[in-house]
């Protein structure tokens, strides 16, 4: 519209920015003018003051990682963009540019998966209900290999497609920004585990650990990796630094999980830091909301129940209950059990229409 109707050039693409953030501004302050809203306004003025600086502490805390990444981005870019151009010279510069152009919309869909984490993921955490929270970020990563696969392959058979997409086919240095971007395009896969990970440790608020592999993976390795290259191996291969340093964060990843096992004595494990002995008294299954289905689901939960020494009758009416109540044809209930010697956590989600009020989450005593 600004281009073609105002007459405008480079800075229709700023303006077009400010447009639609206002846009997006304008729908979400509508969420704080609604009387059914969650998130409810606080009025400072009725707090003390210990109360109000632990407030801004916590909101600091808990939104670091997203703050800092930003201004990490901001940085590197800048760095990377003065580093490359003054080894690698303009077509470097440009090989660099493209690649990050072409890389962003593989990241879009990470990001975005990832993203979908910070409201699902802990949910699911803090209930200890492990068994769905692991099958959804199993999907989650299958999902985005698969698809930024294809994604790769394309960029590494077709890369002067994607050089010509951008207008680009026609220099004299095709050859070092077909190199630039067949390197970057190398982090693709690297970069699904890094992402996801780090937005997943931040919804379970491992803030510290989020904020260490942020810093690493978006300022330091980084830097480090390009003097790498281009003391060992040239100017022509540094676009290659990204790759080095999504690997390298994979492998502190690895490395950080096995010290949290370690800290923890064992009540923390895997990638996921999941709790080993509750998924071990974990009873979760998925069943058909109709009434056979329902009818079949009690007598598994009977033998759960005498395997495990608890009472039978009143909990097994209880369930029952809870099942019914959210009962729909053509939906599933996926159900768990979590055994916690003293009392048994029943948590029961149907997916299809998924809110707070088909959620229950009920001690059995």
């Amino acid at each position: 519209f600004f281009i073609k109707y105002c007459g405008m050039n480079v800075e229709a693409d700023m303006l077009s920015i400010v447009v639609g953030y206002g846009v997006g501004l304008i729908f979400i302050l509508q969420y704080f003018f609604k009387n059914d809203r969650l998130l409810k306004l606080v009025n400072l003025f009725k707090l003390n003051f210990v109360k109000i600086l632990n407030l801004i502490k916590n909101i600091v805390y808990v939104g670091s990682p997203n703050c800092i990444t930003i201004f990490y981005w901001f940085l590197i870019i800048f760095i990377i963009n003065f580093f490359v151009g003054t080894v690698a010279g303009a077509y470097g510069l440009i090989a660099y540019n493209l690649a990050l152009n072409i890389l962003t919309l593989a990241d879009t869909l990470s990001l975005s998966l990832g993203c979908t984490l910070s409201s699902t993921a802990p949910l699911y955490y803090t209930q200890n209900d492990y068994v769905p929270l692991g099958n959804l970020l199993n999907d989650i990563f299958k999902v985005s290999v698969l698809i930024l696969g294809i994604f790769f392959i394309l960029i590494m058979l077709y890369p002067n497609a994607f050089v010509d997409l951008f207008g680009l086919g026609q220099e004299k240095g095709l050859s070092i920004i077909i190199i630039g971007i067949r390197l970057y395009a190398l982090s693709i896969i690297p970069t699904i585990f890094t992402t996801i990970l780090t937005s997943y440790y931040q919804s379970i608020l491992r803030v510290k650990l989020t904020n260490i592999l942020l810093f690493l993976e978006s300022l330091i390795l980084p830097i480090l990796s390009l003097f790498l290259l281009k003391n060992f191996i040239g100017p022509s291969y540094i676009l290659g630094y990204y790759v080095i340093s999504e690997v390298i964060t994979i492998l502190i990843i690895i490395l950080s999980v096995k010290y949290i096992k370690f800290k923890s004595k064992g009540e923390y494990s895997g990638i996921y830091l999941f709790k080993p002995k509750i998924i071990k008294n974990t009873f979760n299954y998925s069943i058909n909301a109709n009434k056979e289905s329902i009818n079949k689901s009690i007598s598994n939960i009977s033998e759960f129940f005498e395997k495990n020494n608890i009472s039978n009758n009143e909990n097994i009416s209880i369930i029952k209950k809870y099942l019914e109540d959210i009962y729909e044809n053509d939906k599933i209930i996926d159900f768990s059990l979590i055994n916690y010697d003293d009392f048994i956590t029943v948590n029961i989600k149907s997916f299809i229409d998924y809110n707070h009020n088909q959620i229950g989450y009920s001690t059995l005593k």
